[in-house]
C-alpha cells in the first residue's frame, strides 16, 4: 500500500499488476506484464520514487519496475540471475529485497543488483536502518 491507501497486487493466469484505491473503488490495470509469465506473484511500492516493483514467475523469474507516474514498465532482473520465482518483495531505504528462488537479492531502486546471497563478494556489507525490519547480507552470508 502506498502513504495514500492505495493497494498493489499481482494476478495469475495472466501476470496482470494493478492498484486499487479504496477511497474512490477505482482499479488501475498496469496490463499483462509479460506475454509468457504467468503468475505477478509479489509486489511492493517505492515512495521514494512513485514506482512499484513486481516479482514474475513461471517459467523463468523477471523482476519488473512501474513507473506509476507514466505507466512505464522497465525489467530490472539482474542478469544472468539463475531463479524461477521473485517473490516476498520488500522496500527499505532505496533498495529492494527479494527472495529469488531462495536467493536473497538485494537491487537499489535503478535496478542496481547490490547484493546476491548466493554471489555476494567477500567483506560485502548491506542492509536498511537497523529501525527497519529487513534483511541484511554481511560478507556473503544472510
Amino acid at each position: 500500500a502506498d502513504q495514500n491507501g492505495n493497494v498493489y497486487a499481482g494476478t495469475y493466469p495472466t501476470a496482470h499488476a494493478f492498484k486499487y484505491d479504496g477511497s474512490t473503488g477505482q482499479v488501475t490495470d498496469y496490463g499483462s506484464l509479460d506475454p509468457v509469465q504467468q503468475y505477478a506473484r509479489s509486489t511492493v511500492y517505492d515512495p521514494d520514487h512513485n514506482a512499484l516493483f513486481v516479482g514474475i514467475s513461471t517459467p523463468n523469474a523477471r523482476l519488473l519496475r512501474i513507473d506509476l507516474a507514466t505507466s512505464a514498465v522497465e525489467d530490472i532482473t539482474p542478469p544472468g540471475l539463475p531463479a524461477k520465482d521473485f517473490i516476498d518483495l520488500d522496500y527499505a531505504g532505496g533498495r529492494v529485497f527479494a527472495n529469488a528462488s531462495s536467493r536473497l537479492i538485494v537491487v537499489d531502486a535503478g535496478g542496481r543488483l547490490l547484493a546476491d546471497s548466493g554471489g555476494a563478494a567477500p567483506g560485502a556489507r548491506y542492509g536498511t536502518r537497523p529501525e527497519v525490519r529487513a534483511a541484511y547480507l554481511e560478507g556473503g552470508r544472510h
